[in-house]
């Protein structure tokens, strides 16, 4: 019935429309010359009378004609204001139609210059922001830079991914820019250049040869690992699209929309002048889709590669990733496949395989994932100065192989105190001057990493240190390690304090 009763008096008005309210910052304090647009639902702009907030935040604003529509409340831009434009959907307007208090979201300022090498300015590039916490890009009022290369926009607060859109910039060719930012506070970022770069061009078809619209274009550095950021990435109806890339080797992905139900396809282009690769021909597939768990919980961020059994090389997924939900889903042929799902670094779980799943139509497979368990101490050190007794830990979470995060951490030492780390492939325990040697030193696998303590020097329990691990192979998985460390340390007993043991398993 209220449907009804809106699509009656939509037809019914003849009148002009109006819609009236207030505008408030997040104090609750009056904002003005706030300009207001409204969109219809083609996106299409309305001419408007009256389309902005005096000094007390009130408006009065005239539309042509009845409708359900979006408002948009644009306040102004640093260094005005800081606050952040606030879109309104589904506005059914009718008559004279008071929205209310409209609150605009707080935001700070940030500022900056950007330049191409040789320090000249660039003008007409475009700042864009995608929030960490809704992953919806924010487009900035008056987001362009000026002749000199300068902007100064209001952005949301928090962790956002800080983007320069040089697509416009039509000479020199410029690779655009991301960065991470976390916004705690007005501020200056100074300057950004962007470099010089190349156009990699392409077409992507369908192997009945029709063109594949939509399909998003990711280029990554080989070399680096890299993904570089390239806005308007998408193919055109013609299937076709061109990205700037600096000079370099990289693998160019094309992922299609989910509905297109096609296999994603990757190529390598060697950049040093423009290049147009050869066409990409996408075969049809279905979808492989589960959920992977952990300990009876659904586990984000868990990275899916599936391997051909018979050929033994990979299939391109794209956004093979898990959800918050736990949630995966790819498109890949019909096929016998291994799957590998590995987790997070820091999360306590393994990397867990499933071999021989057989793809003939949509295909479920959920996941348990093993758990890779923490590092355990065992046994007690040896105390030196003041009756510090050192501790042996670990930070970086689980030991897994390729967690350039992991690292031995050593605490509770003589400040200045030099010492030595010891990692065994065997435990021990052998007396040491009324201390425990925990780990076999004279093991063939054992290797020795000496450090300096910091801290004041000479006093008992102040040092601390880090030992990084060297980046685990796939070829040590599996491997137990007992670790122990000893510290020169004139109030120890033998002038040498001991730590505790720490056992920790390398997992996949």
């Amino acid at each position: 019935m209220r449907t009804l009763a809106i699509a009656t008096a939509l037809s019914v008005s003849t009148q002009a429309e109006v819609i009236t309210g207030q505008v408030l910052d997040d104090a609750g304090l009056p904002v003005a010359s706030v300009n207001i647009d409204v969109f219809d639902g083609a996106g299409n702009e309305l001419l408007l009378t009256d389309d902005g907030t005096d000094v007390n935040g009130f408006f009065t604003t005239t539309v042509p004609s009845a409708g359900i529509f979006t408002v948009s409340f644009r306040p102004p831009p640093p260094p005005t204001t800081t606050h952040l434009r606030r879109d309104l959907a589904s506005v059914v307007i009718v008559g004279t139609t008071n929205i209310g208090t409209v609150t605009l979201p707080p935001g700070y300022r940030l500022l900056g210059r950007v330049l191409r090498t040789g320090g000249l300015p660039v003008g007409g590039v475009q700042i864009e922001t995608v929030p960490a916490l809704t992953g919806v890009r924010y487009t900035p009022e008056n987001n362009l830079t000026d002749g000199f290369g300068n902007y100064s926009v209001a952005v949301p607060r928090g962790e956002i991914e800080l983007r320069f859109d040089a697509t416009d910039v039509i000479t020199p060719v410029l690779v655009s820019l991301a960065i991470p930012m976390n916004m705690t506070a007005n501020v200056n970022i100074g300057d950004r250049t962007l470099i010089p770069g190349f156009r990699v061009s392409g077409t992507v078809r369908r192997a009945d040869l029709t063109p594949v619209a939509g399909a998003d274009i990711d280029a990554e550095d080989v070399a680096t690992g890299e993904k570089i950021y390239t806005p308007g990435d998408n193919t055109n109806p013609s299937g076709a699209f061109s990205v700037v890339v600096p000079p370099g080797t990289f693998e160019v992905e094309v992922c299609p929309e989910g509905n297109d139900l096609l296999v994603a396809d990757v190529q390598i282009a060697v950049v040093a002048s423009n290049v147009t690769l050869p066409v990409f021909t996408l075969q049809s597939g279905v979808i492989l889709f589960g959920l992977v768990s952990g300990s009876g919980s659904p586990v984000a961020g868990v990275d899916l590669d599936v391997i051909d059994t018979v050929s033994g090389l990979p299939v391109t997924t794209c956004n093979d990733n898990t959800a918050e939900s736990g949630v995966y889903g790819v498109v890949v042929p019909n096929g016998t496949y291994d799957l590998s799902f590995r987790p997070p670094l820091d999360t306590a779980f393994a990397t867990t395989r499933v071999n021989g799943v057989v793809v003939a139509g949509m295909t479920q497979v959920n996941v348990a994932l093993d758990a890779c368990p923490p590092a355990t101490s065992y046994g007690v050190g040896l105390a030196g100065t003041g009756g510090a007794v050192p501790v042996l830990s670990s930070t970086g979470g689980p030991l897994r192989a390729g967690n350039s995060e992991w690292a031995w951490t050593m605490d509770n030492l003589v400040g200045g105190g030099i010492g030595i780390l010891f990692a065994s492939t065997q435990p021990a325990n052998l007396p040491f001057f009324g201390g425990t040697i925990l780990i076999n030193p004279s093991n063939a696998a054992s290797s020795r990493f000496p450090f300096f303590a910091n801290g004041s020097v000479g006093v008992g329990g102040v040092g601390s240190a880090q030992v990084a691990f060297p980046v685990a192979p796939s070829s040590v998985v599996g491997l137990t390690l007992f670790n122990q460390f000893g510290v020169l340390d004139p109030g120890a007993v033998s002038g040498v304090s001991l730590s505790n043991g720490l056992e920790v398993s390398i997992c996949p």
